[in-house]
């Protein structure tokens, strides 16, 4: 892994990430700044924690892998979400959301984070209970720190 890897798969996931927050109605400028401070904060925090665990040398590989995996998933999702949105506002739309766009992007987002704990599992060497805390921990600081900045969660997937 190199960190010029690294850097192009953090710009492809933070602006299909921008991307998904623009199909959801907002501009690009706020949706492009809310996933950049989305991608910070992942960045950060994974190094904090692999410091801690005193696993420095696998960041590179870990940060790569996490964000390839975005960057694969996140574009699945963004024709999903006009589908949805609806669905998410109140007052919601008379009937039930449309399956298969629900059923689509469940099964996408599940892929996405069951193969980001398997990531952070292999880097920490930890078990999965423990890995799946990692990451929920991530999106919790990421939702944290979205609502101080933006004063919402505003956090995308």
């Amino acid at each position: 892994m190199s960190q010029p890897l690294l850097i192009v798969v953090v710009a492809i996931s933070t602006i299909a990430s921008a991307l998904l927050v623009v199909t959801a109605g907002a501009p690009f400028s706020a949706g492009l700044m809310v996933a950049t401070v989305g991608s910070l904060v992942m960045l950060g925090w994974f190094r904090f924690l692999l410091s801690a665990v005193n696993k420095r040398e696998r960041f590179l590989q870990t940060m790569t892998a996490i964000f390839s995996i975005n960057a694969l998933f996140v574009p699945m999702l963004i024709p999903l979400t006009p589908a949805l949105l609806p669905f998410f506002q109140q007052p919601p739309p008379p009937g039930p959301p449309p399956s298969l766009p629900l059923f689509a992007g469940a099964a996408i987002g599940f892929w996405a984070i069951f193969l980001e704990v398997r990531i952070v599992k292999a880097a920490f060497e930890c078990p999965w209970v423990v890995a799946i805390m990692l990451l929920l921990s991530e999106i919790f600081v990421g939702n944290f720190v979205a609502a101080l900045l933006f004063g919402g969660s505003a956090k995308p997937a």
